[in-house]
């Protein structure tokens, strides 16, 4: 078994510049963000990597959100990590401050299927349509991305370093409390849900990667190898929201970060109903799914 060691962190490790914003919701969408917001990446570099991870959904979205006015919208973030893949639906109200996450369980019954094995049909349009239809969630964003790109990226670094709240152990590493260093297999491993219940947690252990690999980006020199790190992660991200979409979210929304509720979506129609009537209220929406 493995252990990793604590570490300190020496001066120059950490990001000298402000030039990127931090936001919440997981590391598929602080990635999106932070590539919007890395401007010593240059900005036709950040535009041409969101622009690559664009792809629209066949069907259109039921609701149409403005996102220059703030107003409420829902995304669906999908996080694949090897046979693991997470659902997590958000709900995002600047006006309250808030933001709502949702985890779906893989075993969330969509229909005659459930969500996992409809997603496993690689069809995004069949995702959203069958979480609309039946979970009755609409659904104005989703983004998925395979954390493969977390190995490649924290390579390509030389490494990382986090500061991990609980020890933990996981696939046979020891993850000691305090600051560590991480090499990509480990950062994959780190990044992994241990059960069901530790989906949100995992997502605390995704922001503290995300920040760690843009802190030690910020100290490359050498702009070809911080071009290619910038591609490295888009290559594995996929969004319907496009360029202009994600820089009004990171313009428009950060005071929704100051409350964040987390909650599982319940397996008994009475209790679903309980909770999207809930998520209905916090999108300022009609129920028109119920």
């Amino acid at each position: 078994m493995a252990i990793l060691r604590t570490t300190s962190i020496e001066k120059g490790e950490t990001m000298s510049s402000k030039a990127k914003k931090e936001w919440i919701g997981g590391l598929v969408l602080f990635l999106l963000v932070s590539f919007v917001s890395i401007t010593f990446a240059g900005y036709h570099t950040v535009k041409a990597a969101v622009d690559q991870t664009y792809v629209p959904l066949e069907h259109g979205n039921k609701t149409h959100v403005n996102l220059k006015k703030g107003q409420p919208f829902s995304l669906l973030l999908i996080q694949e990590n090897h046979q693991n893949t997470s659902f997590v639906y958000m709900t995002v109200n600047k006006q309250h401050e808030s933001i709502k996450m949702t985890h779906l369980p893989g075993s969330t019954q969509l229909g005659n299927e459930t969500l996992r094995t409809i997603y496993h049909r690689r069809n995004m349009n069949a995702v959203i349509k069958n979480v609309e239809t039946y979970a009755k969630l609409p659904v104005d964003y989703y983004v998925k991305m395979d954390q493969q790109s977390v190995v490649d990226a924290v390579n390509k670094l030389g490494g990382i370093i986090v500061t991990n709240k609980r020890a933990f152990e996981h696939s046979n590493i020891v993850f000691p409390k305090g600051s560590i260093r991480l090499n990509g297999e480990e950062a994959l491993v780190f990044l992994k849900e241990r059960n069901e219940q530790d989906i949100f947690t995992a997502h605390e252990r995704q922001l503290s990667v995300a920040k760690a690999i843009f802190s030690q980006a910020a100290t490359i020199p050498n702009v070809a190898k911080l071009h290619s790190l910038v591609f490295t992660l888009a290559d594995h991200i996929e969004t319907n929201a496009t360029f202009n979409d994600i820089k009004r979210i990171q313009k428009t929304y950060k005071p929704a970060v100051s409350h964040v509720d987390k909650q599982q979506f319940p397996q008994n129609e009475w209790n679903q109903k309980q909770v999207t009537t809930r998520l209905y209220k916090h999108l300022e929406r009609n129920e028109l799914f119920l």
